[in-house]
């Protein structure tokens, strides 16, 4: 993958004469080949310098935050280009060194600048508009906030999860990234890019024996009040009948694994259910499958491997 050379300059060559037009090339964290041109404003443009981020319009109303790699006056022809919405930093973050190192890993592993830009920087320094945001619960005001920034927190004092283009859409600003970044730097929020708001845990329905029936009496007395309910009869031995073949010391079965060992159907189950002789249960299950104990035998090892054992252990007993 090729690279252009990065031209490190810096605000201070365009300091003496401010030029009426400048450009910046940004990295954006997108896996997408080269940079992404943006426009500075007057204003923008004293201060502007390689390896500071700003915050930079991508798509129809996302904002994004990136890395400056370079800046220049060669206006693109034919595109309408847009403009930096916000100078993050005062000083470079990135060096020049580091952009080096950054292009180097490009080349090397074959991936993009913006993934390098990704990788490098913890989410707390590269806020975009998915980022999810809550409320720091130890944060304590210490001085007045402006306007915006003390709304964003009156949106977050439910102590529910907020993506940055919600609020930002909730209170009317097109630019949220500005206020979050001070949110942050005074510890009033937290960022929450690593919950899961889609998770669902794997569960599975069970049958039960409640815990009146749960002695040989009351369980055989419940088995007799079947007598003229031959399909519930069926059903309720198969349930005792797994019990007896189960390790576990809950008395309670797979619902799948009951119909398919009584050979009925679930309408059966839910009157054996209804009369109170089970308990339907749903069960949490871990997704993670505990290793085996029991491990396969080792296989003999051949020539040159017995050899080479030979000579490690002997090293090691030296």
């Amino acid at each position: 993958m090729a690279h252009t050379h990065i031209a490190f300059a810096s605000s201070s060559e365009y300091t003496n004469k401010q030029p009426a037009h400048m450009f910046a090339e940004v990295i954006l964290p997108f896996p997408l080949s080269g940079t992404f041109t943006y426009r500075l404003n007057a204003s923008q443009i004293k201060d502007a310098q390689v390896g500071i981020r700003v915050i930079v319009p991508f798509g129809a109303r996302k904002f994004y935050t990136g890395i400056i790699y370079r800046l220049h006056q060669e206006e693109p022809q034919g595109v309408n280009i847009k403009e930096v919405s916000d100078l993050i930093d005062t000083h470079a973050i990135i060096t020049p060194k580091q952009l080096q190192l950054w292009e180097w890993m490009a080349e090397y592993y074959q991936v993009t600048l913006g993934e390098i830009f990704k990788a490098a920087l913890p989410s707390g320094l590269k806020l975009e508009s998915e980022t999810k945001v809550t409320l720091c619960p130890d944060f304590i005001a210490t001085s007045t906030l402006p306007p915006t920034q003390m709304r964003i927190l009156e949106l977050l004092s439910d102590e529910k999860i907020h993506h940055a283009q919600e609020l930002s859409k909730t209170i009317g600003t097109k630019n949220i990234m500005p206020h979050l970044y001070r949110l942050l730097e005074i510890g009033a929020i937290l960022l929450g890019e690593g919950i899961s708001e889609n998770y669902h845990p794997k569960t599975e329905i069970r049958s039960r024996l409640p815990e009146q029936y749960q002695n040989e009496n009351e369980c055989q007395s419940a088995l007799n009040s079947l007598r003229r309910a031959p399909k519930q009869s069926e059903v309720f031995t198969s349930f005792l009948h797994l019990l007896t073949q189960s390790d576990s010391t809950i008395p309670e079965v797979k619902k799948s694994t009951l119909l398919k060992e009584a050979k009925t159907t679930s309408a059966i189950l839910k009157q054996l259910e209804e009369k109170g002789l089970l308990q339907p249960y749903i069960r949490e299950i871990n997704r993670v499958t505990p290793l085996s104990e029991h491990t396969a035998e080792m296989h003999p090892l051949n020539e040159v491997q017995q050899i080479a054992f030979n000579d490690i252990h002997q090293a090691w007993n030296k």
